[in-house]
């Protein structure tokens, strides 16, 4: 079996993809990693990069296309037009990721450059903390929990951060710093912009000349719909509690659109659900006869979360001391420019 899969490894065509199968291995074993997170933190850690033809997003998503196909990543969850949603690797495969990064000393190197923070299973990190994480300047990809509140307006400060993820947090204005980042490119999160009438015009300007914005998800509001100007905009989400109209509005200005954006309403329930770390939507009915294994299947579950809960909330107990520890390693890492990744276990989105 070892030959199987050192010959599995060694016939991945080219460093690249080997790197991001090696990235596997930072993920917690037997949790099912969300295929678009995954990918995103595989382009800001600069394992894949464009080419002629592709984004760093389209050639990531080809080399997990690859993996999928020689059967190394498994899906778990497709949906109904075949995609994976999410995906894990087996037990031997996973040993033999992690035995590898031991010895490629790269599971070490990875916090030594610190890129990608993914702390949105980190309810102890509190607002205080962000002015912190905001000295991190060369964040590509940052990922909050629900024990933020409040974004500080030196978010600004992160110039090359590709991906904030705040559908975990408590955050409900969005400061206009964060629209403004240059490099930014996905933004999930539920939330109202500050100020709207009053930046809207320097920020119109702004998003149509010089964003990379294309995955623009949770805002609450009528007048996000100047905002369908966006040249690089693939991907809307929205409340799903805008009126009527609001929603025809959206729907014909992605049309017009020169790239048609997807445009999607999400109910704030699910947000919410997200935020308190409960899955979305309850289990369908049981079929006659099947009841009694379904109440067994749910009682496994119930107890399973439960564990799991409390191991997190053991690994927790010392975060604080932690963050600064790794914060503070992390910042005398930025005088050499060099940054990696950090995280609290969160399987991502």
């Amino acid at each position: 079996m070892k030959r199987v899969l050192v010959h599995h490894y060694s016939s991945l065509p080219g460093y690249v993809i080997k790197a991001c199968l090696l990235y596997l291995g930072i993920f917690p074993n037997g949790r099912p990693v969300r295929r678009k997170t995954l990918i995103r933190r595989w382009s800001a850690e600069g394992f894949v990069g464009a080419d002629h033809h592709r984004s760093s997003l389209d050639v990531a998503v080809d080399n997990f296309e690859e993996l999928v196909n020689r059967s190394i990543i498994q899906p778990v969850d497709v949906s109904s037009n075949t995609e994976v949603k999410t995906c894990q690797t087996d037990g031997m495969m996973l040993e033999f990721i992690l035995h590898k990064s031991i010895c490629d000393n790269f599971i070490t190197l990875l916090y030594k450059l610190l890129r990608v923070l993914d702390l949105e299973e980190c309810d102890d990190l509190e607002d205080e903390h962000l002015k912190k994480i905001c000295k991190l300047l060369l964040l590509k990809y940052l990922s909050l929990g629900r024990g933020i509140t409040v974004l500080p307006k030196e978010i600004g400060k992160l110039k090359f951060l590709e991906t904030l993820d705040l559908r975990r947090t408590m955050v409900k204005f969005l400061p206009i710093q964060v629209l403004e980042l240059p490099c930014l490119i996905h933004l999930f999160g539920l939330f109202k912009l500050q100020d709207v009438d009053q930046q809207m015009k320097k920020l119109k300007c702004f998003l149509s000349e010089k964003t990379r914005l294309e995955t623009l998800a949770g805002f609450v509001t009528d007048r996000i719909i100047e905002l369908i100007g966006l040249g690089c905009l693939k991907e809307v989400a929205l409340d799903d509690g805008v009126g009527e109209a609001t929603k025809e509005q959206w729907k014909d200005a992605a049309h017009r659109h020169p790239k048609h954006p997807k445009v999607v309403f999400v109910r704030t329930g699910d947000v919410d659900r997200r935020r308190m770390g409960v899955a979305g939507g309850p289990p369908p009915p049981a079929e006659d006869g099947s009841v009694a294994a379904a109440s067994v299947a749910a009682a496994a579950d119930v107890k399973r979360r439960a564990r799991e809960e409390s191991e997190i909330s053991v690994a927790l107990a010392s975060l604080p001391a932690k963050m600064a520890r790794l914060l503070g390693a992390a910042n005398t890492h930025q005088a050499s420019g060099t940054q990696g990744e950090l995280s609290c276990g969160g399987n991502g989105a």
